[in-house]
């Protein structure tokens, strides 16, 4: 995993992380501590969604930064190629209860990409910072760009 920069956050780009780096280098203890051992559980839930329990997962939100006012963690699950046909039923998964549910027991807000298909592409957006989330990091520039971490699980 690269060193954070000046301003707290991950180099541009999607950098491909071991959930024990990111550990290390965002949770190591108190708070954020606690929702990565959420995250943990909310991936076992996951596999309740997802048959053969292997996905592809991008961590963003404050919670990939050094700012320490974190409540959650923004993740955005990445359809495979075949899963197309099976968009719909993730998108399920950012409505309604289930949503719900992530947000309020495991911290999450989660949120769908399907490579291909038209869409907002998380993954991209995520890496902006906006302009209400600038001076965190202490820049005044909102074009600025941020890391997110890759994992599979």
């Amino acid at each position: 995993m690269p060193a954070i920069i000046d301003g707290g956050v991950l180099p541009e780009g999607i950098h491909d992380c071991t959930l024990d780096e990111v550990r290390g280098m965002f949770a190591a203890s108190g708070e954020r501590a606690r929702l990565l051992d959420r995250f943990d559980q909310f991936v076992e839930r996951l596999g309740e969604f997802i048959p053969d329990n292997r996905v592809t997962l991008y961590l963003d939100g404050s919670f990939i930064t050094t700012w320490e006012g974190c409540r959650d963690i923004d993740v955005i699950i990445e359809a495979r190629e075949f899963e197309r046909e099976k968009s719909r039923h993730l998108r399920t998964l950012v409505s309604g209860p289930v949503k719900q549910e992530f947000i309020e027991v495991y911290k999450v807000v989660l949120h769908v990409v399907v490579p291909g298909l038209r869409g907002r592409d998380h993954r991209q957006w995520f890496q902006k910072v906006k302009g209400e989330e600038a001076w965190r990091f202490g820049n005044e520039i909102a074009a600025l760009k941020k890391g997110i971490v890759r994992l599979t699980v």
